[in-house]
């Protein structure tokens, strides 16, 4: 175990009596929080081979506390202080894949700890712009009821030097269980009535990954609404016209 010195205030040290006056302080001895190594394990979800240069960053209340970048056997090593009881969720992103998180949580102090990712690859989707809507579609044909996202035009401000002829559109939607554990995890924070903070595990019917790349790779925003039109299980209990919430992954914030 580590331990800090502290060296205390002059009018709080004690004389020791000797041939000659002197000083010295008393020692405080203080643990300082353990250090964690955590290994993190990145693959490919649908080949299952290692991805190399992956970003993966290790989020405790919502602040980044560590980041690695894996290398070429899908591994890196998160070492950070650690105390018991401090929710940590770990994430993964790179380019070209939805990126994935999970809760880590241990009920006792480890040494070590290792956790496995898959990354998900990136849908490419058909790209339609018309005089006032633009419109991002499932590229996979024969489906029932396909995938789409809608929103106006004039909602999307293209960079100097860039037309519609220069954009990719990437659209990935998961609704099976199967499939969402490959997208971020789903978590809320709510408060009860005294203020506390309740983290509360949700169940998603349908995830989404959606993005419109410039041909540098530079990914562009929409400032306004955008309209999700996605296909339910055929053994889901939702109805026509029923409510449920929209959850949007900040990877700044890891949830």
């Amino acid at each position: 175990m580590s331990f800090l010195l502290q060296l205390l205030p002059p009018e709080e040290l004690e004389e020791v009596s000797g041939e000659r006056d002197v000083w010295v302080s008393r020692l405080s001895l203080l643990p300082l929080r353990p250090e964690v190594t955590l290994k993190v394990h990145l693959s490919d979800a649908s080949t299952q081979q290692p991805l190399l240069g992956a970003t993966i960053q290790l989020f405790a209340n919502h602040t980044s506390v560590a980041t690695e970048t894996s290398s070429a056997d899908g591994n890196t090593y998160l070492r950070f202080p650690f105390r018991l009881g401090t929710p940590l969720v770990v994430t993964a992103s790179r380019q070209g894949y939805v990126p994935n998180s999970v809760p880590w949580t241990p009920s006792k102090l480890p040494v070590f700890s290792s956790i496995s990712l898959d990354l998900l690859p990136e849908r490419a989707a058909t790209l339609m712009v018309y005089e006032d809507v633009v419109e991002i579609k499932s590229s996979l044909q024969g489906l029932r009821g396909q995938p789409s996202i809608h929103f106006l035009r004039r909602a999307l401000s293209l960079p100097a030097d860039t037309s519609f002829t220069n954009l990719t559109a990437l659209l990935t939607v998961a609704s099976s269980p199967s499939h969402i554990q490959h997208f971020p995890h789903l978590q809320i924070l709510g408060s009860n009535s005294t203020g506390t903070e309740k983290k509360f595990e949700l169940t998603p019917v349908a995830a989404i990954s959606v993005h419109l790349l410039a041909s540098d790779g530079a990914e562009l925003q929409v400032n306004g609404p955008i309209t999700f039109s996605v296909p339910l299980p055929v053994d889901s209990s939702l109805k026509e016209n029923d409510h449920i919430p929209a959850w949007r992954f900040d990877p700044r914030l890891g949830k």
